[in-house]
């Protein structure tokens, strides 16, 4: 792990200058946002929505037709920007069978 300004990090950032989504509680309607810089591990993303109001665990829509997705834990807020922690996908089907 590197420590940059103070910070930890375990995967290396890289800036994205991004228009993605954001999903909340299963609702249909999007919130936008844009991705300023990503890594595996997680993302830093500027919301124009209060971030008080969202909640602790969301889904980032990274494509226009909803197809790439990732489930993330917000692991910090500021006043325009959340930092999120990617969670680990729940295997498919076919991982699953595959390990049987």
């Amino acid at each position: 792990m590197s420590t940059l300004g103070g910070e930890a990090r375990r995967n290396k950032r890289k800036s994205f200058d991004y228009v993605a989504g954001l999903l909340v509680d299963d609702s249909a309607e999007l919130l936008p946002c844009q991705v300023a810089d990503i890594s595996a591990g997680g993302a830093r993303l500027v919301v124009f929505s209060d971030t008080d109001q969202l909640p602790d665990t969301l889904t980032l829509v990274l494509s226009s037709n909803g197809q790439v997705r990732r489930r993330c834990k917000v692991a910090w807020r500021r006043r325009s920007e959340i930092g999120v922690q990617f969670l680990k996908a729940a295997p498919s089907f076919r991982e699953q069978a595959d390990c049987d």
